[in-house]
């Protein structure tokens, strides 16, 4: 995964829209409550997501934050508040999805999906360079940050985190996927 401060909240939301679209029938058959259904699953599966970019945000800080600001004037503090906010993003994601799904609009929770990938994408394109240089906020400020390719650190830690997302995330996505075949959809 890509991931950064700026870039982590969207792609908590776009996560979390789009994995309740992996439990369409038993959303349908179920109509839950707006935080029951497949909301903890998708919520956990975010949580787990922003859990892994706690990594990086200790290990390289200033290029999490993108050096939009100097991370020795952040509190370590922020670390929870971050989590708590990629992981409310995913949750809001989710009740979004679901809601839409169980109304019998899936149009709708797909295109909250999208949404949180645009948002996402859009981010990423604002902090583009940032993204594929690595230093201090002083070094990227000042001409002196290495470029991503050249720095085997963070790509090294990029494939563990990346990987250790993708189990997660993909197992999630795929037992919702099967337990949903179980499920018969109700007819209106």
């Amino acid at each position: 995964m890509i991931e950064t401060v700026p870039l982590d909240v969207p792609t908590g939301f776009f996560l979390g829209a789009l994995l309740p679209l992996f439990a369409i029938r038993r959303i349908r058959a179920t109509q839950p409550a707006p935080a029951g259904g497949v909301v903890p699953l998708a919520t956990l599966g975010v949580a787990w997501f922003a859990l892994t970019v706690q990594v990086a945000l200790a290990r390289y800080p200033d290029w999490m934050w993108s050096y939009l600001l100097d991370s020795a004037e952040v509190p370590p503090a922020f670390a929870l508040v971050f989590f708590a906010a990629v992981t409310g993003a995913g949750a809001a994601g989710a009740i979004i999805s679901q809601a839409f799904i169980a109304r019998g609009q899936s149009l709708g929770a797909a295109l909250a999906a999208l949404f949180g990938f645009l948002m996402y994408a859009a981010t990423f394109a604002l902090t583009w360079d940032q993204y594929f240089h690595v230093g201090s906020y002083f070094q990227y400020h000042h001409g002196l940050s290495i470029e991503l390719a050249r720095h085997a650190g963070l790509r090294s830690l990029m494939s563990v985190l990346g990987a250790a997302e993708a189990v997660g995330l993909l197992g999630l996505a795929a037992y919702l996927a099967v337990a949903d075949r179980a499920w018969k959809v109700r007819t209106p």
